[in-house]
């Protein structure tokens, strides 16, 4: 049996875990913290290219050649197979379009072993073809640049056309 208690014993104070969880709790936010600034101090990002003006201006013209090439409405339909890849363009009237010299780069995001610049070359009114020797098979971004030389017609010269299209595919390994 408990003894009674007296108008004059203070009541027993049970204990609370609460407040201690959340100063616990506080102090692994702050020391995590402290970590990570320090991780983060040590270790900073080195920097790729020291003229991020040019990186800038770079892509605009990128971008500025995008917009040339939407412009000009030509479409593209491609062929793609482990030896090569085989592109037919058309214009906007839905005629080959002939004449043009090029260049098609795979890259892939994992490794450069088999990033690659292959020439396109015309085998027949409008279609242009480039053979894929060295490449891994799987996800590749692919770039086509496609130009006309200039011609110079009379007093009148021609300027330089170009058709750019970017892209993604998946090949098989050869």
């Amino acid at each position: 049996m408990s003894e009674p208690m007296t108008p004059n014993t203070p009541p027993q104070r049970s204990f609370n875990p609460w407040p201690w969880g959340i100063a616990a709790l506080l102090f692994t936010v702050v020391a995590v913290n402290l970590y990570v600034w320090r991780l983060a101090s040590r270790n900073a990002p080195i920097v790729d290219d020291a003229s991020y003006y040019q990186l800038g201006v770079e892509y605009q013209q990128e971008i500025d050649r995008r917009s040339a090439s939407a412009a000009l409405g030509w479409r593209a339909h491609y062929e793609w197979s482990a030896e090569g890849v085989s592109l037919w363009l058309l214009n906007r009237e839905g005629k080959a379009v002939e004449g043009l010299t090029g260049e098609l780069e795979l890259k892939r995001a994992d490794t450069r072993a088999s990033d690659l610049k292959a020439p396109l070359t015309s085998s027949r009114p409008g279609v242009y073809e480039a053979k894929l020797k060295g490449h891994l098979g799987g996800l590749h971004s692919y770039r086509v640049t496609l130009s006309q030389p200039e011609q110079s017609q009379g007093e009148q010269t021609q300027g330089e056309q170009v058709w750019l299209d970017v892209g993604s595919v998946t090949l098989e390994a050869p």
